[in-house]
């Protein structure tokens, strides 16, 4: 009986390694990857209730680095559903100067690198590549009016590869 289970158990976890080598491998192949380098792209969730948006990815002056942000993800403010790109009115503009970065749209995609400027993230395909200006961790965030971020939800995907 003992000898039973032991073969059973053996053959199971052979027929387990076998059927999941192959993902493996495809996930190896598939990552992507950086020619120059080795190094793996950072994907980084960036939810729409986070004010503080650290992405763990520490800078350094004078470095650069490239943001990219895959087109027709949503999110929402108050159940105004836009893109990473936000949304304003007529009347909610009297209302602007109290956001996080004012001029810009609500629920904007904003960036930050250490205690540096805030500003938007380019929006465009393949990416943008920025130098950072002060040395510090990168947040990304959305710009809302700082005591508002708890009626906003869902959140954007962004690529991080710092050169």
């Amino acid at each position: 009986m003992i000898r039973m289970l032991r073969n059973y158990i053996g053959r199971t976890l052979a027929t387990m390694a076998l059927s999941i080598l192959p993902l493996w491998l495809v996930y190896v192949i598939l990552t992507p990857i950086d020619k120059e380098r080795t190094t793996v792209l950072n994907t980084i969730i960036i939810n729409a209730n986070d004010p503080v948006g650290k992405t763990g990815i520490i800078l350094e002056a004078g470095q650069s680095f490239k943001i990219s942000v895959p087109a027709h993800q949503q999110w929402s403010d108050a159940g105004i559903i836009t893109t990473a790109e936000g949304w304003n009115n007529w009347f909610y503009r009297t209302f602007n100067r109290f956001t996080v970065h004012p001029g810009s749209n609500y629920l904007r995609l904003l960036m930050q690198v250490g205690v540096g400027s805030i500003r938007e993230v380019q929006l465009q395909p393949g990416g943008f590549v920025y130098t950072a200006i002060a040395e510090g961790e990168l947040r990304l965030f959305a710009n809302d009016v700082s005591w508002l971020y708890w009626n906003n939800s869902g959140s954007i995907t962004a690529y991080v590869d710092p050169k």
